[in-house]
């Protein structure tokens, strides 16, 4: 699931340095279920 969270904001906008920590969040419903995610 990050992992293409990641893949997707990395065509939006490509990282500034050659070195960087993702930061990732993401939201799920009772069940589990992916709302959404930056």
């Amino acid at each position: 699931m990050i992992d293409g969270i990641n893949s997707y904001n990395l065509t939006k906008h490509l990282a500034q340095a050659p070195t960087w920590t993702p930061l990732e969040f993401a939201t799920k419903d009772i069940n589990g279920t992916l709302l959404g995610g930056v």
